[in-house]
């Protein structure tokens, strides 16, 4: 078969072990590489890649439980009639998962793009701590790693049980409007528990070819749509808080790659406070029975807040104006995985 003008010769090769790998025609296989775009091309080495920026931090959370988990995405926030679907099976081995998230980055519906753009965010769960950040790859190595997510505080940190990980990726793509990872790691080992991915839909699929295919090349099965109507808690009445930022998130820009703050870690001003909690929270959901999410947001002694008017690093600022803080039960998105969860979308400006 004559080679693709259209694709660079470096990736030909990759396209031809793709080819391979998943019993398909060298036809076929440029077929897919033309139609989802040369960045989701089939990448030779197999590897999750890494996004333009990724951040990791860890959140202490003193008191909180090992079964219950805070997100910082987006949140869904858009979506109309929000479905949901999953793999069937449960996957453990690190290097089948590993194969997983590498086919999963290869489609279009996938973005590993920075917390900036708020695609592709996660929590890493452990009894009285947190991993917070972004980017496929970052979550990858630290759920794979425990030495990594087992680092020395100044306070008792449970480490007997697994650990409790999501992984929150909104995508433009206009079928699936999003994709969710969840597992439990195991504290003491490489070893990964109930390994699952879930797709969010909005109004149904009309067009599942990316869903067949990538289903055909990692070899998974996958449940029926069921519908999504998660609860959701409004704050209001925020004008006299002020968000303290513990650690500012850049990233660089223009020709001197000068860096700007995008978001912060600040004080979580509702930490170990159900009471303002309650006070400053209203529900917002059509679900005959809603869940307060109170005691899985105050067990985070800091949080994630997105900053809306980027400015310079070196400049102070004081984030106390147009302070929006949402909160959305994400608790479908790890079904089998033992634990809940909510998600907190902040956002500020000074």
């Amino acid at each position: 078969m004559r080679p693709n003008i259209d694709i660079p010769w470096d990736v030909h090769g990759g396209v031809k072990e793709y080819a391979e790998k998943n019993n398909i025609s060298l036809e076929q296989a440029y077929t897919k590489v033309l139609k989802r775009g040369l960045p989701a091309s089939p990448m030779a080495d197999g590897k999750i890649p890494h996004s333009e920026s990724e951040d990791t931090v860890f959140i202490q959370a003193p008191d909180g439980h090992i079964a219950r988990v805070c997100t910082f995405s987006n949140g869904f926030r858009e979506l109309q009639e929000p479905e949901i679907f999953r793999t069937r099976q449960r996957f453990e081995d690190p290097e089948r998962v590993e194969s997983l998230l590498s086919e999963l980055a290869r489609f279009e519906f996938s973005n590993t793009g920075h917390w900036n753009e708020n695609h592709g965010t996660f929590t890493i769960h452990q009894s009285n701590g947190a991993w917070i950040g972004s980017g496929l790859r970052s979550f990858f190595e630290l759920l794979q790693n425990p030495d990594k997510r087992n680092i020395p505080v100044d306070y008792e940190v449970d480490t007997y049980k697994n650990d409790s990980a999501i992984y929150i990726c909104e995508t433009n793509n206009p079928q699936i409007r999003g994709i969710a990872l969840s597992a439990s790691p195991r504290f003491d080992s490489d070893s990964i528990e109930d390994f699952h991915i879930t797709f969010i839909t909005d109004g149904g699929i009309t067009d599942n070819r990316n869903i067949i295919d990538y289903a055909e090349a990692a070899d998974v099965d996958l449940t029926t749509a069921n519908s999504w109507n998660p609860d959701r808690e409004i704050a209001s009445d925020l004008d006299s808080l002020e968000l303290e930022p513990m650690e500012k998130l850049t990233l660089k820009r223009g020709r001197d790659e000068e860096e700007w703050v995008y978001g912060i870690i600040c004080k979580n001003p509702f930490f170990n406070d159900e009471e303002l909690y309650e006070e400053k929270f209203d529900m917002d959901t059509d679900t005959q029975y809603p869940v307060s999410m109170a005691d899985k947001v105050t067990s985070y002694k800091s949080m994630y807040c997105k900053i809306l008017d980027h400015h310079p690093v070196d400049e102070e600022k004081v984030y106390d104006s147009r302070i929006e803080i949402e909160v959305t039960d994400m608790s479908a998105l790890a079904p089998l995985s033992g634990f809940s969860v909510a998600n907190v979308y902040a956002k500020a400006t000074w």
